[in-house]
């Protein structure tokens, strides 16, 4: 799987997507998973994380952070393929979680 868990040379555990570096700190899964949309497309990543079911957790946990923004989660969204109305209502839960009701 390209997005996996990993220790960087200092013994932190972090996240990376594929042999890349290792990405730590708290947004550290969000971003390896940002790598592997620039690194591999949306179309070829979508088929990537689709096709295992801990990327399709780690997306899941992607859309429900707090600092994913909307757009972010609308994103992965797509990825995991969720239909028009599934998708309004995870849409909507974030932002009257995150209280950004404008950029529904």
């Amino acid at each position: 799987m390209p997005l996996k868990q990993c220790t960087n040379k200092d013994g932190v555990k972090g996240w990376s997507w594929g042999n890349g570096g290792c990405i730590v700190g708290k947004d550290a899964k969000k971003k390896a998973i940002k790598v592997g949309i620039k690194v591999e497309g949306p179309e070829k990543f979508a088929e990537i994380m689709k096709s295992d079911a801990e990327c399709v957790v780690a997306l899941t946990e992607f859309i429900e952070d707090e600092n994913t923004t909307l757009e972010g989660a609308n994103a992965a969204l797509d990825v995991l393929g969720v239909d028009p109305i599934q998708r309004m209502a995870v849409i909507a839960r974030k932002a009257a979680l995150t209280k950004n009701i404008s950029e529904i």
